[in-house]
């Protein structure tokens, strides 16, 4: 099994005026032409709220 950094993890952002949302996928796979086990995907979110005062 080899890991493969540039297709087994994704982060990704979004934020508003109100929240920021991170998000992060990270898997566990096998590189070759053969794939004999499936992969298994971890996905953690993280929000953090932005307070705002007027």
């Amino acid at each position: 099994m080899m890991f493969n950094k540039d297709q087994d993890y994704w982060a990704g952002c979004y934020s508003t005026k109100e929240f920021l949302l991170i998000e992060t996928y990270s898997g566990l796979g096998m590189v070759g032409s053969i794939l004999y086990f499936p992969a298994i995907y971890l996905h953690r979110m993280l929000i953090i709220e932005i307070s705002v005062k007027h």
